[in-house]
């Protein structure tokens, strides 16, 4: 069975390949799928918490809490917490 799940899993990696620059324009894509979701909270410091909460759990952090994702974007921790505590 190991054998088999190799020779499958060579196929599928070969097959997932992307091209350079398919994701040139991707947070700049994901800006604006977020912004109107983000404008419903009002306020601008708000908004921009929201699109780096979602960038946070599109990223390749290990951990997806929010103090992780805050200094990820090098932010402090406390008000994207604030944000995502009161939000839910």
């Amino acid at each position: 069975m190991e054998a088999r799940y190799e020779i499958r899993k060579k196929h599928i990696l070969q097959d997932a390949r992307v091209a350079t620059g398919e994701f040139d324009n991707a947070l700049i894509r994901l800006a604006n799928f977020v912004r109107p979701f983000a404008q419903l909270t009002g306020r601008i410091e708000l908004q921009k918490h929201c699109l780096t909460a979602v960038k946070g759990l599109l990223s390749d952090l290990q951990r997806k809490n929010t103090e992780s994702v805050a200094y990820r974007h090098g932010q402090h921790r406390r008000a994207l917490q604030r944000f995502i505590g009161e939000a839910a």
